[in-house]
């Protein structure tokens, strides 16, 4: 009862795990590997969006600084 027959492993059933387990392997790591790619890159893509915005405000920003300066020391 407690004690189970042992399986008996053929030649062919070796070699189906000694195939199949690392095709198995390379697509899953392949899939991962994809989708963290995707998502540096997106996340990059994002970041500099966002650092090309903050620029040309900081760029406005200082534009418009100088000229108000220029603006009052030309009124004065």
């Amino acid at each position: 009862m407690f004690l189970k027959k042992r399986k008996f492993y053929t030649l062919l059933d070796i070699r189906k795990q000694l195939v199949f387990t690392p095709i198995i392997f390379v697509f899953l790591l392949s899939v991962i590997s994809i989708i963290v790619i995707v998502s540096v890159l997106g996340f990059q893509k994002q970041n500099q969006t966002k650092l090309l915005l903050q620029e040309e405000s900081f760029k406005k920003q200082n534009l418009l600084t100088e000229f108000i300066s220029d603006i009052k020391f030309n009124a004065s």
